[in-house]
């Protein structure tokens, strides 16, 4: 979009602002997951698109993002009235398109000839019904693991950036289906509280009261911050800058970002 100068204009921003916060909708919906997906066409899917056509209709520099095509198509489909309307927003960048998929596909099993297919015939079907938008940034809100030859999958329908929500090998707290031996990078996050301790203070929790919870669960956290900084976090340089996630609630990660504040690196 040109300069910095440029992209400030056209989101309205301060010149001289020097931090800004981009807020961002966008879908996340599982074709067949706890429901099929009539289930969940039926039950959020149809009511979600309606609310986000309706926004972006009221507001003029709104934007929602769409992560695949396959629900875009069935509303479009089942909706006729409203055609006309996601032909324009699709088309004016505003019910914008986070990759032209039929699905978010996994990109670990199927072969790379079947991604290209999937991208190829949601833009096919966005092409046959006046939607002309070709997206160049694919959006993987749910994918556990990545091929190696993603990048070149992607280069090879026009996309030049990617927004990814894990982190290949990661292991991550609370994933008890899968042994943390299946994941190349064990420890690569660092835990407040094991998947153990979590059972016990949420017990404390429920059967006794949240004041004993929360006084094991800060002994407990502050005990595992003093050994992430003195094991994990001692070998990294002044310009790392640990991403502090809040798994539930912020108290926690709270307590992290405190114990981090006072010295580098800055946590994020």
């Amino acid at each position: 979009m040109g300069t910095d100068k440029d992209r400030r204009r056209a989101l309205g921003l301060p010149p001289d602002a020097e931090r800004v916060l981009v807020f961002t909708e966008t879908s996340h919906w599982d074709l067949n997951w706890l429901l099929t997906s009539e289930g969940y066409f039926r039950l959020r899917v149809r009511r979600n698109l309606r609310q986000a056509l309706d926004a972006l209709a009221a507001d003029p520099r709104r934007v929602y993002s769409v992560e695949c095509v396959f629900f875009l198509r069935m509303f479009y489909e089942r909706v006729p009235q409203r055609r006309a309307q996601i032909r324009q927003f699709v088309n004016e960048g505003r019910l914008r398109m986070m990759g032209s998929g039929v699905t978010t596909p996994d990109t670990i099993i199927p072969p790379a000839e079947l991604q290209i297919r999937d991208y190829l015939l949601g833009q096919e079907w966005l092409r046959r019904h006046g939607m002309d938008a070709e997206p160049d940034v694919a959006y993987f809100p749910d994918t556990f693991g990545f091929s190696p030859g993603l990048p070149d999958v992607l280069g090879a329908v026009g996309v030049t950036g990617a927004g990814l929500c894990r982190v290949d090998g990661m292991y991550f707290l609370g994933n008890e289906t899968e042994s943390a031996r299946h994941f190349p990078r064990p420890g690569s996050t660092a835990h407040l509280l094991s998947n153990e301790e979590r059972i016990t203070v949420g017990t404390l929790y429920k059967q006794v009261s949240p004041f004993e919870a929360r006084k094991v669960g800060a002994a407990l956290i502050a005990k595992n911050i003093s050994h992430h900084l003195e094991t994990r976090f001692s070998a990294h340089p002044k310009s790392w800058r640990p991403l502090v996630y809040c798994w539930r609630g912020g108290q926690r990660s709270d307590d992290a970002i405190c114990s981090l504040l006072p010295s580098d690196p800055r946590p994020r």
